[in-house]
């Protein structure tokens, strides 16, 4: 089984080049979709292609270069 990616806002923002309350008001707005565990936002990878378009999202993500939470089993933000 493939394990989930997940982003902070940190990592989104300095992907995108943008600052870290922007990414916040994305989620907050629910233009990028995301969860808030505890005081955090965490942004799965499918939800950041989403927000992004599967171009622009393939041209920025880079495996071996941008940092992820990876969750266990029993650890998915997505799921209530």
């Amino acid at each position: 089984m493939m394990k989930k990616r997940f982003y902070t806002v940190k990592d989104v923002a300095a992907l995108l080049g943008r600052d870290p309350e922007s990414i916040r008001r994305y989620c907050r707005s629910g233009q990028l979709k995301a969860r808030r565990l505890a005081w955090a936002y965490v942004i799965t990878d499918e939800n950041l292609k989403t927000f992004l378009g599967p171009d622009m999202y393939s041209g920025l993500i880079d495996d071996d270069k941008l940092p992820s939470l990876t969750a266990g089993p029993g650890c998915d933000p997505d799921k209530s």
